[in-house]
């Protein structure tokens, strides 16, 4: 069977227009337009092996699938593992698009313990925090707050808020459900709070 490799450019650019187009119109036809790329996936006549490799944590085309309906739909928890996934020029063109448009974005992965390396990605950090280290220190208690441990092979997005008293949400990566952090003051605060509650 002849297989067509799908042009990640078209993909992205469709996906793009399904969730951000300018008229109701626009984005069904965008999204019937992925719904056929997808459909054509499951057939085997279209080659998606260089976007499973690109982006794993996707999975395969029903894992795939979900998640473009979850993005559809505006579920906090399919946009925090899209944005993680995603390379930084995506994630500028599709933050804007996503529940979280109007915070400050973290992502982080943390290496294996005991090689204590960390990469941090997303929104500029000093919007969290003038100083680096502070910004990071928020960052860690958050995810503390979780009940989870930094440098431990883990990867996170945490969405801060931009105003004074905002609440960082925390998602761990392959977990299904997030928690709320409720801190003093989310951004240039030098006190936190930790009570959580359950997101679903």
């Amino acid at each position: 069977m002849q297989q067509e490799c799908v042009n990640e450019k078209s993909f992205f650019a469709l996906l793009a227009e399904a969730l951000g187009g300018e008229t109701e119109d626009a984005r069904a036809r965008a999204a019937l337009s992925v719904t056929r790329m997808m459909n054509l996936w499951r057939a085997g006549t279209l080659n998606m092996e260089i976007f499973e490799r690109r982006y794993p944590m996707f999975g395969g085309i029903d894992e795939v699938r979900d998640l473009v309906t979850g993005l559809r739909g505006g579920d906090r928890n399919a946009w925090a593992k899209f944005l993680f996934a995603i390379p930084e020029n995506r994630f500028e063109e599709f933050k804007p698009l996503s529940p979280f448009a109007e915070g400050i974005v973290v992502k982080i992965a943390y290496g294996e313990y005991p090689y204590g390396w960390a990469r941090f990605d997303g929104d500029d950090m000093t919007l969290v925090a003038e100083d680096s280290d502070r910004a990071a220190n928020l960052v860690r208690r958050a995810i503390e707050a979780l009940g989870c441990k930094t440098h431990d092979g883990d990867s996170y997005v945490l969405v801060f808020g931009r105003f004074e008293g905002a609440n960082a949400e925390v998602f761990q990566m392959g977990r299904t459900t997030s928690v709320t952090v409720r801190m003093q003051t989310a951004v240039n605060s030098e006190e936190e709070q930790h009570e959580t509650r359950a997101a679903t």
